[in-house]
């Protein structure tokens, strides 16, 4: 597990975007990439305005290699791998779609907290530079971006607003499938048996979806109701996209993916001469 904590300075009067997002697989013609071009420009108004966000990818910004594929190919030519030229290609393909998904979020680069790995990402061969030997293409755009790789499994976030006013964040990229509505809710609340945190993020299954939930916590010699997230971090893949026959999704014939997602705002606000933080959440579609 990586473990990120930053500082933010909120001021009263000021929203600061709590941005989620994963499950684009921009280089794909499933993608949504008006409705992505969009969610970018939004928050980049947003910024534009004198409020702030953070975004954090919860993982498959491209369609690359999945785990199986990954496996395949360590198991080339007997187990020996594949040939050089073939890996420079790879790698080549890995950059080329990093820097393609570069170029569509630069307008936020220095706003991102971080990166989680999915299920879909390469790893570089570095034949033809080592300095990226043995790293995801997802670090490889983290570099390029400026801010933390989370991982491949969880990432923990902690976001200190100042005044005594934290958030802690766990993110995931997901796992398995889950056909009803009540199993996709089940798998988000279940993180907290994990660990305990404020917000809860998970993407994978494309559901867009928030819960809140509330816990005792016990401060200053009395209980607190606290309130806690958990999120469906949505997508920007259509299931059912019109013109093509679908994937997996339509052959299976799973629910419609939850476009967009699921933004959770902060704010400061003053009463009876005492700072006080609340956050909320709203879909983005």
């Amino acid at each position: 597990m990586i473990r990120f904590t930053k500082s933010i300075k909120l001021k009263e009067g000021i929203t600061y975007w709590i941005a989620p997002f994963g499950d684009v697989h921009y280089n794909t013609d499933e993608c949504d990439k008006d409705r992505f071009h969009l969610f970018i420009e939004w928050l980049a108004n947003h910024i534009k305005q004198g409020n702030d966000v953070g975004l954090i990818g919860v993982g498959d910004y491209n369609d690359a290699l999945s785990p199986s594929e990954r496996a395949s190919l360590v198991a080339a030519k007997g187990g020996y791998g594949l040939h050089d030229t073939s890996l420079k290609t790879l790698d080549k393909t890995a950059e080329e779609m990093s820097d393609t998904f570069y170029n569509v979020v630069k307008p936020l680069r220095g706003h991102f907290l971080g990166l989680l790995d999915g299920h879909h990402f390469m790893t570089f061969s570095g034949i033809a530079r080592q300095s990226i030997r043995g790293r995801t293409n997802t670090e490889y755009l983290c570099d390029k971006l400026g801010c933390p790789y989370l991982g491949v499994g969880m990432g923990w976030i902690e976001l200190d607003f100042g005044y005594g006013f934290q958030l802690k964040i766990m993110a995931s990229h997901g796992y398995g499938g889950a056909r009803t509505a009540g199993a996709r809710v089940i798998k988000r609340v279940r993180m907290a048996e994990v660990a305990r945190a404020d917000i809860y993020l998970m993407g994978h299954d494309d559901e867009k979806m928030a819960k809140e939930s509330q816990v005792l916590d016990f401060v200053d010699g009395k209980y607190e109701s606290r309130e806690q997230v958990f999120i469906a971090t949505g997508s920007f893949q259509r299931g059912y996209p019109l013109g093509i026959s679908g994937g997996y999704v339509e052959q299976l014939l799973l629910p419609p993916c939850g476009l967009g997602t699921v933004l959770v705002g902060v704010e400061l606000e003053k009463r009876k001469g005492r700072y006080h933080m609340h956050h909320f959440w709203r879909s983005w579609r």
